[in-house]
């Protein structure tokens, strides 16, 4: 149906999410836990805005809620920048991504396949450097490798340039204000990211500072 909110007009569309179809790694850790159940998802875009801030068809909202209600999710678009067409290695430096530590293959099992093989011919066209590894990412957890790893990186780059947008978020982040900031916090960053950690058997939880709290 149509929306009408601080003079736009929005197309709301909505749809039932069953939980029992929710596979992603996400999903299924609220599921768990108990924090989820079916989902009513509402996708917002904009029909028409008279501001001109939005063009038509943008999206501008997506809220999940779940049937029990203990889970509310809003993902609200501030503003939309559209992008010129790029290829592989225009898309990555876009997003800052200059080089890869490691080469990429195609699975060959798709290499055949025309899409596939244009793909591949677009990763050869990366660049390789070998580089010190990331640590592996898990969107729930603040292991403290990963967290240790961020901040000697930000530091580097704030040592590198008094402008740097790293800069302004070290400036504007309690989070990595009271991290960088205190000698205690990275002593200790150091100490829990030296502990090795198995599969998630065993963790170590520290918690640093209000809202900074390591595992």
């Amino acid at each position: 149906g149509l929306v009408h909110e601080d003079g736009m007009v929005l197309r709301n569309w909505r749809m039932e999410v069953k939980s029992n179809l929710m596979n992603d790694a996400m999903s299924q850790s609220l599921i768990e836990q108990g924090f989820s159940g079916d989902i009513i998802l509402d996708y917002l875009d904009v029909d028409t805005d008279p501001m001109e801030k939005f063009e038509s068809g943008y999206p501008y909202r997506i809220r999940a809620l779940s049937s029990d209600g203990n889970t509310n999710v809003t993902l609200q678009y501030l503003e939309m920048s559209p992008v010129a067409d790029a290829d592989l290695v225009g898309a990555l430096n876009s997003m800052g991504v200059t080089k890869l530590s490691a080469a990429c293959e195609v699975d060959p099992g798709f290499a055949e396949q025309e899409p596939f093989a244009k793909l591949a011919q677009e990763l050869d066209k990366l660049v390789v450097a070998s580089s010190d590894k990331v640590p592996k990412i898990d969107p729930w957890v603040e292991w403290p490798g990963v967290v240790k790893y961020t901040s000697d990186k930000l530091k580097e780059l704030v040592q590198l340039s008094s402008t740097s947008p790293e800069l302004k978020l070290v400036r504007e982040s309690n989070y990595w204000k009271r991290i960088l900031s205190n000698m205690d916090h990275q002593e200790l960053l150091t100490e829990l990211a030296s502990t090795k950690i198995e599969n998630g058997d065993t963790y170590t939880e520290r918690q640093l500072a209000e809202g900074v709290t390591l595992k």
